[in-house]
């Protein structure tokens, strides 16, 4: 916030100091009022907002949590609502992870729910394994993995196994032990 001082007045020492008061509480307004529309959504949430929201939903944040953390587990929350459908579960993953970052395959057959996910931190997936145990009916076996080979994966295989594959085929395909 820029206050504009008339010529007349500038030079004097006491109406500089009220307008260099008013312009620290001024850019002090505009940033809490920044914040706020920030706020009024959960992805773009500051730490104010989403302490709100967990204090809503009755959520205890881990001292170890980042924001991100802690964004993606008030989302599994928020929109929760009874009856789950097929339906349902596709928003929901389309909305906590993105349409197309997520492989979802329902075998009415067997009662299987087969979910591969592109998460990249662990709480991450342990928040959406427990978002699927809860929506998921209890007659139904539910398979979990992620999309693409992480380090304990590719542990057992030697670098020399490793270095006939691109970097592209190490990350997503399933390699074979040799």
């Amino acid at each position: 916030m820029q206050l504009n001082i008339p010529p007349v007045i500038e030079n004097i020492e006491e109406i500089k100091a009220i307008y260099d008061a008013e312009e620290k509480v001024g850019q002090q307004l505009e940033n809490e009022i920044r914040d706020r529309d920030l706020d009024t959504c959960i992805r773009t949430s500051t730490e104010y907002g989403i302490a709100r929201r967990e204090k809503i939903l009755k959520i205890q944040p881990q001292n170890t949590d980042s924001l991100e953390d802690r964004k993606f587990r008030v989302l599994t929350k928020w929109y929760d609502d009874c009856p789950y459908t097929n339906q349902d579960l596709i928003n929901r993953l389309d909305n906590l992870l993105g349409n197309g970052n997520y492989t979802l395959v329902i075998l009415p057959e067997t009662m299987e729910l087969k979910c591969l996910v592109e998460l990249t931190r662990k709480q991450m997936y342990n928040d959406f394994e427990q978002l699927l145990e809860e929506i998921v009916p209890l007659n139904m076996t539910i398979d979990i993995g992620l999309r693409y080979n992480q380090h304990d994966t590719l542990h057992g295989f030697t670098h020399d196994y490793l270095q006939t594959y691109t970097n592209e085929q190490v990350k997503n395909t399933v390699l074979k032990g040799e």
